[in-house]
């Protein structure tokens, strides 16, 4: 975080917040960003860690807590919650038909999720959809928005972006996770992964 106006104590404070090639990303108000000058009451999302960007005096609080505490990411994969996916698809698909813009979503799903995890437990179920979900989160565009929906089933959401480009950029997806090696007690993990636009 930037402060450019530190000095002129009469002047609102310009602040600005900068991602420099985080693998995560960092989020402004949902939105991934590479700078974004922030506002009174943003909400910045680094990691899995929620802050709230808030302008008061020395001795002030931010009034609003529950944006801090508010959670958009889960827990297990990092990816945004299903509640947090499904309102930004209302809203992009919206925005879509308002005004004839593309939007589309692809699923992903991994094969043989459920014999592995009753195979080798459920720590190593949960370390296989951290792994995946850790390659989407590197894969996909400043724009795009991913959840799980099931247990071995992702969703990702891409705004302004026709189908044609959205098979080409789900097999790019598939094709990552594929290409990503995930061992097990130092023994490769095989597992593959559909993908549907």
């Amino acid at each position: 975080i930037v402060w450019e106006n530190v000095e002129a104590t009469s002047e609102y404070p310009r602040c600005w917040l900068e991602d420099r090639n985080s693998h995560n990303g960092t989020y402004v108000n949902h939105r991934r960003i590479a700078w974004e000058r922030l506002v009174d009451g943003d909400r910045i999302l680094i990691g899995t860690t929620v802050f709230g960007f808030c302008i008061r005096e020395e001795n002030g609080e931010c009034a609003d807590n529950a944006m801090i505490h508010a959670g958009i990411l889960d827990s297990l994969t990092g990816l945004f919650t299903r509640l947090h996916f499904e309102e930004e698809v209302h809203r992009y698909t919206s925005i879509a038909r308002r005004h004839k813009r593309p939007v589309c979503l692809s699923l992903l799903d991994i094969d043989s999720f459920s014999t592995i995890n009753d195979r080798e437990g459920h720590f190593v179920g949960d370390f296989m959809l951290k792994h995946v979900a850790g390659v989407i989160r590197m894969t996909l565009r400043q724009t795009d928005f991913a959840t799980r929906v099931e247990s071995d089933r992702f969703a990702v959401l891409w705004p302004e972006t026709p189908l044609n480009e959205t098979i080409v950029a789900t097999e790019r997806l598939r094709s990552a996770i594929a290409a990503s090696p995930l061992t097990l007690r130092g023994e490769p993990l095989t597992f593959s992964v559909r993908g549907a636009a």
